[in-house]
């Protein structure tokens, strides 16, 4: 992944702002919300401040912007 590992104008970047005090791991639930019907493991946000994919903010305080910047990588190989 060429185009990761740095905060660089032009590059993809993912950041979450939070601080340690503030982390709350609540339970695990399943939800089918991947496209084509597959199901991944998910929890309630609990502490992080700020979301941030390719420079938009997706999710603020717990609540999600609608935000929707990510894309799929192409399997290697």
């Amino acid at each position: 992944l060429n185009d990761r590992g740095v905060l660089e104008v032009g590059k993809a970047a993912d950041i979450v702002i939070f601080t340690l005090d503030e982390l709350d791991y609540g339970p695990e639930r399943m939800v089918a919300d991947v496209p084509g019907g597959r199901s991944r493991l998910t929890r309630d946000p609990g502490g992080y401040r700020y979301t941030i994919v390719n420079g938009e903010v997706v999710q603020e305080g717990g609540t999600a912007t609608g935000a929707l910047p990510a894309r799929w990588l192409a399997r290697a190989g």
